[in-house]
């Protein structure tokens, strides 16, 4: 209330309970003009948001804010809301029906009624009394009564009749409602207005169950009649108020409660679970706020009432316990458990909702939670699910045992084979019941599944699938060994490592020690280490370990005769039996093997095993430790070789077997060895089937058959960038490859490493070859009877290089010729595999019409190179050295030695190769050091292409019997003045 002098006349703010035509009472605010004494005039005006801000009046917020609730009843603002068109006031109250009246309007007006009265309660305004429209506004505030009245309902039973009445009391005082005026101010929430007074009610008592009693102080229910009454309304009322009888019972229990979870199916959104509080034989949902339940039992000329007592803080406890679960409510009395709401389709949800029922069923009964199904057609297990897994130990392969248990069924795990294989998650129980399978079976098993062999009730996996072991129950995997001991090489055991005429470097001796490792457990593996970081060299290793070994060599039994020592048995330790092994390889590389044997692993017999004139029989081979061949005489060999039975097969470059539909594949595969390796810098050319080829010869039905493996993983891997698929193959794979890259490996690596690489002729090379060495022979021994040793050295030089030139190609000497090169295809194959390991070489050549052959290769394959020749002027130069230096793209850069040899700082390069030697080493070592200089931060391979049988082996033998010579070859005028007449013959053998 605010008092103000507004040109001497005072004025006062007030909020007044009005009474309206149509809404009944409404509060109101007004500000009322006061009497010279201070007393409320009768000039009043009925204010607004709009209007009080005319009068200089300082209201609370609070004022302010009643003001803007109760304007939304007036009369406008009630056509603005329900009404679109500009219409009056009394224009659109006629056009209202009375249920829309009284169905739509008049609850909209309560609801912002009963919202001022919160206001007045919370903030203890006082309300005034004014009446109608033109009626003055009573001085004294009304008394709202802050504590509900209690409502009491009686009702005695008679021999005539069941007499019903009221009894409302508040502070322990009755209050009469017969014959008093009142004015309901609410309806629901009741709030009453008897005299001064303003009573309010609980929220179950509303206005209706008021209203009888202002004209009569009972209700008379006839006998005929009670029975329904009793039924229906006694009941309800003992149920929901506080009532007092007489003439019948009504007796209160309160038993235990107990929560139940009921499985229903909602077609539209999926199974859920409904909570409900089960007292007895009563149930009452989550959503039911009622305070009890109420069952009536009819008695002969009687009636007897049970009263079951809700316990509200009990139900409060399970709700929470339950909600533990990670249940949350959806809506009502259903709820899901989390990640539900997220799923696609209503099969989904109903699996993982089984399955999550499934997993938490033990939580369930160990708090007394029942479960319980609709009266559906399926009907679900809803108990734990049991896995026992035994994994067993044999010696190349694991026997897994699985028993399932469903309850009181026990079910082999093979049983359920099919079902996760296929996706298939619903398994039919002996009873009828369905089981949901558990997902993460299908994650965790169904690789086991799919690689193992069913037999009766057991699985059997062969040892190199280990891997996919990983994640049981380590107690229960007898003998299978963790998966760190294969990938982490620092946990391997370190193996001693067998002498070997080379340092050998960190990652080389891992290397050894994991193929070692390997091979004790019967598996094979691939060495794919980057070109040039020893791949030779530990394999050659690991085969002087096995030579080495000692082993007890012990007196053999009769045939037929159990073995029996005494104690005059000879027992010795003598060296174990020849384990021959078995080398493959392209016919270029077997000369490189013989030279890499010879000087690092002299102590191993090897044998080679190729050319036409090769043996018949294989059981020579006993005699040796390694037994070279190609893939092309396995291919021819075959049926001799596959009766012998080596200790390894080992292939070099062993994507040559890369096609499983080619016979050199089938060939190998044939081959008995205890043990396989292959080796290799390009496990993968153009597929993911080449793999599948050279994982399957080392150990056999690791990736399943082809077709399986090309729909499995190729297709989705392939086509659709599967990554799940990506990831399942890399962990089958993962063990048994070996792959370091120069750049991992580096710390260990000289700053430059030298090969010499050995490359076969082609046959039709080796002719053209042989034709024109014979010829210069013998026209340089002619020459030098006839015109002496001074007069020939110009026909010597002229011949050593068309001899060089073919060794290199022949299409340098021959143009028409359509021969191949040896060394061009092994140089191209080089290439290859540093272009897909992302390196960049130097390729040196003495002749630029070699170099053009090389150019020719590149264009036709839209390969990126760059061309340095002693024709690029000192600005061209200048760009092309840029060029390779910078752009990434660039990978080749193709160099004439005259061009090459000084002002050149090539450091993006990492491999450098020589294709023909001369005698001057000198000019190769500056070669070398284009890439090797200054701000070079990677390890340096060069290489020299040496043509096995041709000038060039004699030139790199001169390079080591005669250094002083060479070093002072190419500027001597009579170079050949300390070569004897014998010397030059043996240049031209």
């Amino acid at each position: 209330m605010t008092e103000i002098d507004n040109n001497t006349v005072q004025q006062r703010f007030m909020h007044v309970i009005s009474m309206h035509p149509t809404f009944g009472a409404l509060i109101e605010p007004y500000v009322v003009d006061l009497t010279r004494n201070g007393d409320l005039s009768l000039t009043f005006r009925r204010v607004t948001t709009n209007t009080i801000t005319e009068y200089d009046m300082e209201l609370q917020p609070v004022d302010m804010e009643l003001i803007s609730i109760v304007d939304n009843y007036l009369e406008d603002n009630l056509v603005k809301h329900f009404c679109k068109d500009n219409i009056k006031p009394k224009d659109f109250f006629k056009t209202l029906s009375e249920s829309e009246l009284s169905t739509v309007v008049k609850p909209y007006v309560e609801k912002t009624l009963t919202k001022a009265f919160d206001v007045l309660y919370k903030n203890n305004i006082p309300l005034y009394f004014k009446g109608q429209k033109k009626d003055a506004i009573i001085e004294k505030p009304l008394e709202i009564v802050r504590d509900p009245a209690e409502v009491i309902f009686n009702f005695i039973r008679g021999r005539e009749s069941t007499k019903y009445f009221l009894n409302i009391r508040h502070n322990g005082r009755s209050i009469s409602l017969a014959y008093r005026e009142a004015i309901f101010l609410t309806h629901k929430p009741c709030r009453l207005l008897i005299g001064s007074k303003i009573y309010r009610f609980t929220d179950e008592i509303d206005s209706k169950k008021l209203m009888p009693f202002f004209s009569k102080t009972h209700i008379d229910i006839p006998r005929r009649s009670e029975q329904k009454y009793f039924e229906t309304f006694i009941l309800n009322s003992i149920k929901n108020f506080r009532v007092d009888t007489e003439g019948f019972d009504v007796s209160e229990i309160h038993p235990e409660v107990k929560a139940v979870l009921k499985l229903e199916n909602n077609w539209a959104g999926g199974p859920m679970l409904v909570l409900c509080f089960k007292y007895g034989e009563r149930s009452f949902f989550l959503q039911d706020k009622s305070k009890s339940a109420v069952f009536l039992e009819v008695l002969p000329d009687n009636f007897s009432f049970i009263n079951v007592i809700r316990n509200h803080e009990a139900e409060e406890r399970l709700l929470q316990l339950i909600m533990e679960t990670g249940l949350y409510n959806r809506e009502g009395s259903l709820f899901v458990p989390p990640g539900y709401s997220d799923l696609p389709d209503y099969q989904s949800k109903k699996h993982y909702l089984y399955g999550w029922i499934n997993a938490q069923s033990e939580f369930f009964a160990h708090h007394g939670i029942e479960l319980l199904q609709d009266e559906s057609n399926e009907r679900f297990f809803t108990g734990k699910i049991y896995l026992d897994l035994k994994i067993e130990n044999r010696k190349d392969w694991f026997d897994i045992y699985g028993v399932v248990r469903f309850g009181a069924f026990e079910l082999p795990f093979t049983s359920l084979r099919n079902h996760i294989l296929g996706g298939k998650r619903e398994y039919v129980l002996p009873n009828g019941e369905i089981a949901i399978i558990p997902e993460e079976w299908f994650t965790k098993y169904q690789s086991i599944l799919r690689f193992s062999e069913k037999q009766m009730e057991r699985l059997k996996l062969k040892k190199h699938h280990f891997i996919l072991l990983e994640g049981l129950n380590p107690q229960k995997e007898i003998g299978v060994k963790p998966l760190h001991e294969i990938i982490d090489f620092r946990k391997i055991k370190p193996y001693p490592v067998p002498e070997v005429n080379a340092i050998l470097r960190p990652y080389q001796k891992e290397g050894f020690r994991w193929m070692n490792f390997l091979q004790e457990n019967n598996l094979g593996g691939c060495l794919a280490d980057d070109m040039g970081l020893g791949k030779t060299v530990q394999t050659l290793t690991l085969l002087l370990k096995f030579k080495n070994d000692k082993v007890l060599i012990e007196k053999e039994p009769e045939q037929g005769t159990p073995m029996q020592l005494s104690l005059f048995d000879n027992i010795l330790a003598q060296p174990r039996p020849s384990r021959t092994s078995l080398l493959v390889m392209p016919l270029s590389l077997i000369h490189n093997w013989e030279n890499e044997i010879r000087k690092f692993a002299p102590q191993l017999r090897a044998f080679k095993h190729t050319g036409i004139n090769r043996i018949e029989y294989s059981a020579v081979f006993k005699e040796y430790d390694v037994i070279l061949t190609t893939y092309g005489v396995v291919r021819k060999d075959i049926d001799m070789l596959k009766q012998f039975q080596f200790f390894y097969i080992i292939l070099d470059e062993s994507q040559a077997i890369k096609n499983p539909d080619s016979k050199i594949f089938r060939s190998i595969c044939e081959i008995n060895a205890k043990h396989r390796l292959v080796l290799t810098g390009t496990p993968i050319e153009n597929s993911l089937t080449d793999l599948w080829s050279q994982m399957t010869f080392v150990n056999d039905g690791l990736l399943g058959s082809l077709s399986f493996f090309k729909d499995y993983f190729v297709t989705p891997i392939e086509k659709q960038r599967d990554e799940t698929k990506q990831d399942e193959l890399r962990k089958l794979i993962e063990p048994f490859i070996l792959r370091r890259t120069k750049k991992v490996v580096a710390q260990d690596l000289p700053p430059v490493s030298t090969k010499i690489y050995y490359c076969e002729m082609t046959e039709e090379q080796q002719k053209i070859y042989d034709a024109h060495k014979s010829a210069i022979r013998n026209t340089i021994l002619e020459n030098i009877e006839k015109q002496g040793r001074e007069k020939t050295n110009f026909v010597i030089l002229s011949g050593l290089m068309k001899l060089r030139l073919i060794a290199n190609h022949p299409a340098l000497v021959e143009k028409e010729t359509l021969t191949e090169s040896g060394k061009f295809i092994e140089v191209i194959n080089c290439i290859e595999k540093l272009m897909s390991e992302n390196h960049k070489v130097l390729i040196f050549s003495s002749f630029v019409k070699h170099l053009d052959v090389f150019k020719q290769h590149f264009e036709k394959s839209n390969i990126r190179y760059s061309l340095l020749t002693g024709s690029s002027s000192d600005t061209k130069r200048k760009e092309i050295i840029e060029e390779f230096q910078n752009d990434t793209d660039i990978r080749i850069f193709l160099i004439s030695l005259k061009a090459g040899g000084v002002g050149l700082n090539l450091t993006s390069a990492d491999y450098v190769f020589i294709l023909d030697p001369w005698w001057n080493p000198a000019a190769e070592s500056q070669a070398i050091n284009r890439t090797h200089r200054i701000g070079q931060d990677k390890n340096i391979f060069a290489y020299k292409f040496i043509s096995r049988g041709s000038i060039e082996e004699k030139i790199l033998k001169l390079q080591e019997d005669k250094m002083l010579l060479a070093n002072d070859f190419v500027n001597n005028n009579n170079p050949f003045k300390d070569f004897s007449n014998e010397d030059i013959k043996k240049l031209f053998e």
